[in-house]
């Protein structure tokens, strides 16, 4: 972010926050003006044969995946916002834009032109519901800190997928042999081919929680952030869908197994 952009930021969060105190209700303005809104080629990035879809929120998309549910759905812009009650009128924002989710019908507030200001940015997946507790502090820090630090987002995320595996059963003595052995456990052989490109097994594995200079692309912290919610999806997620169904089954039909 530029400084300008970022004195622009800090401006209009002071503002909100002043008017607020002073009583107003801060309303978006429905008017005929309307953000237009880019048609979106949704691009299928594959890694290592894994299909990647993710779409960052971005100011003026009609569609993307939403900060608050996660949800890949159309959004709808207000160009401006009014502060509402105040004795003189009410007062226009005109340089802040509103946008809604039309999943969860929450708002996003943007520097108009720029940046996201609530929430807080992150462009990178929310993580599994099914994400085991104590994988789920790194994934959620690595997420916090992508958009400052791609490399130490890197870092975070090999060392949970390492977690990952203990939790999966593995030993945790050598990633390499962990990933070879849930392969064989029903991992796909694909996630293994993309975890050797973005280098968490192989000849040219990084160790877990180090951090390189190779990093610095975001786009290997994008990929290890959904390579591992593939890992918890596939392992964990699938497999509770079935025993789930299986449960589910009439007790004759259950019969000799």
């Amino acid at each position: 972010m530029t400084a300008k952009a970022q004195t622009s930021k800090l401006f209009l969060g002071n503002k909100l926050s002043d008017m607020r105190e002073r009583g107003f209700t801060i309303e978006t303005i429905y008017s005929r003006e309307a953000i237009t809104s880019r048609v979106i080629d949704i691009k299928h990035k594959f890694i290592g044969g894994i299909e990647m879809e993710y779409t960052a929120p971005e100011y003026g998309l009609g569609a993307f995946n939403c900060p608050h549910c996660g949800v890949f759905a159309q959004q709808f812009w207000n160009p401006s916002v009014v502060a509402a009650g105040s004795a003189n009128g009410n007062v226009v924002i005109e340089k802040l834009a509103v946008c809604m989710c039309r999943k969860c019908s929450e708002y996003s507030y943007w520097h108009s032109g720029s940046e996201m200001i609530y929430p807080s940015k992150s462009t990178a997946p929310l993580p599994s519901t099914d994400m085991p507790e104590v994988v789920l502090k790194d994934y959620n820090e690595a997420r916090n800190i992508f958009e400052n630090s791609p490399k130490s987002s890197a870092a975070l995320l090999r060392m949970a997928i390492q977690k990952t595996c203990v939790v999966l059963g593995e030993n945790g003595e050598n990633i390499n042999d962990d990933i070879a052995s849930l392969v064989t456990k029903g991992l796909p052989p694909n996630v293994q081919k993309a975890l050797h490109i973005v280098r968490v097994v192989g000849d040219n594995a990084v160790h877990p929680g180090v951090i390189t200079i190779d990093d610095n692309p975001p786009s290997i912290a994008l990929t290890l952030f959904k390579l591992l919610n593939i890992i918890v999806d596939t392992m964990i997620t699938q497999a509770k869908e079935i025993d789930e169904l299986f449960d589910s089954l009439p007790k004759g039909a259950k019969k000799g197994y």
